[in-house]
């Protein structure tokens, strides 16, 4: 038999009849999908929720009870597959069940800008010289992104 189920078989031979039930169960594990498969791109602070399957030779679902991990820590990732995305960089998020593994490659970038810091706070101009400052853009978690500027000063 090739396909997981159970029927019920009824055979009939010189005036004698006959019934059993026949169950068919998967076969050992011999292929992982994971939906999304990648790659992805996520923002800093988002979420998204894998589905795993296992699957036998012919194509039967097997039951999954898959290990979950990242070749870099980019975020966390929960036993049932919901990936929250923390840290900026790239990796792949792996799932495993006994010797068979589904990676899926992952890049975190900066989340949403939420706070602009300007430094100095003030700033004393003087004739013909133009000031110099910094910029830093903060994301929802705090991760910074520097940049120097020549600053513009209207004259009134």
């Amino acid at each position: 038999a090739r396909k997981a189920g159970t029927v019920q078989v009824d055979a009939t031979a010189d005036g004698s009849r006959g019934e059993a039930g026949v169950t068919v169960r998967p076969n050992q594990l011999a292929k992982l999908t994971t939906e999304p498969s990648g790659p992805l791109t996520l923002r800093a602070g988002s979420t998204v929720s894998f589905t795993l399957n296992g699957y036998d030779a012919f194509d039967n679902t097997v039951a999954l009870q898959p290990t979950w991990h990242q070749t870099t820590e980019l975020g966390t990732i929960s036993a049932e597959g919901f990936f929250r995305a923390e840290q900026v960089g790239s990796g792949e998020l792996i799932a495993q069940q006994d010797d068979l593994r589904v990676a899926v490659p992952i890049t975190v970038t900066a989340g949403k800008l939420t706070r602009i810091a300007i430094t100095p706070a003030k700033v004393f101009v003087s004739p013909f010289r133009w000031p110099l400052g910094s910029s830093s853009g903060f994301s929802t978690r705090q991760c910074a992104g520097r940049r120097r500027t020549r600053s513009s000063i209207a004259r009134g």
